[in-house]
């Protein structure tokens, strides 16, 4: 049975914290809120140490593998015919793409200098019945590694941004998929994991990402662009079956920051309704 939250005692409670993964880092209002989370916990009495996670870009390879294993037919088929969002109909269309053409696809999109793409369409490949059960076996060596790390720092739970970016804006998801890799790492691995909105982007936290011919970058830029206000939040991740950890450190984030005059919940509620 799965703890009560209201038993945790966050006192002595070991937290690793990490602000960016270098495979796409985060706008600065989102690396200050997870910055803001640890201060906050260790006024609690948590343990507060740096925590390094395997290779995110290994991991967001594998989903997007594993997702994309089958051509995307079982996906197909439980949409149906009815019409799709370009963004998904462009998504399925890659994914359903023949493999060697696919590769001459991802080979130009590097050539051209768009990484962040190209490692996105380089992990949408067509598997054998073998070549999945192989992914399946990369992705049990993965969790494996990532549970190893938690263990030698005998941590309890993590602290992260949940995102690379605040509020897409309307239509940049097409090129951001990839931004969301802090999310997806642990979708992946399965491990209990929540979001607390604790903050809001400040004006002077706008637009700070270098110029670059990526266009990931250059839509990232786009998006952080005129986002103050925008609340963000801080992700929260406990060890497998320790949901509670997990509830406890967020009823407790929620706790300090609802009191701050840049607390969300107000303007978000509203919104909500």
């Amino acid at each position: 049975p799965l703890g009560d939250p209201a038993e945790v005692s966050l006192k002595g409670l070991r937290v690793g914290m990490y602000t960016d993964l270098p495979f796409f880092p985060t706008s600065p209002a989102l690396r200050r809120a997870a910055k803001e989370a640890a201060l906050a916990l260790q006024n609690r009495g948590a343990i507060i140490e740096e925590f390094a996670p395997p290779d995110a870009a290994e991991a967001l390879n594998m989903f997007f593998g594993l997702l994309s294993a089958d051509g995307a037919h079982y996906v197909q088929s439980i949409m149906g015919k009815g019409k799709r969002d370009y963004r998904i109909a462009s998504l399925l269309m890659l994914t359903g793409m023949p493999n060697l053409s696919r590769s001459v696809l991802t080979a130009g999109m590097r050539l051209f200098g768009q990484k962040r793409q190209g490692e996105l369409f380089a992990s949408l490949h067509i598997h054998s019945a073998a070549g999945f059960w192989r992914l399946v076996a990369e992705l049990r060596a993965y969790r494996q590694r990532f549970l190893a790390r938690l263990e030698v720092g005998n941590f309890d739970a993590l602290i992260c941004p949940p995102c690379s970016l605040p509020a897409l804006t309307h239509g940049s998801s097409f090129y951001l998929t990839t931004a969301g890799v802090y999310g997806m790492v642990y979708n992946l691995l399965g491990l209990p994991a929540g979001v607390v909105s604790i903050t809001r982007v400040r004006p002077d936290e706008e637009g700070q990402r270098p110029l670059s011919l990526d266009v990931t970058d250059w839509v990232s830029r786009q998006v952080e662009k005129g986002s103050a206000g925008l609340p963000v939040g801080v992700q929260v991740v406990a060890r497998p079956w320790r949901d509670e950890v997990a509830l406890a450190l967020m009823m407790a984030l929620e706790e300090d920051f609802k009191t701050r005059p840049d607390y969300p919940a107000t303007q978000l509620t509203q919104a909500t309704i």
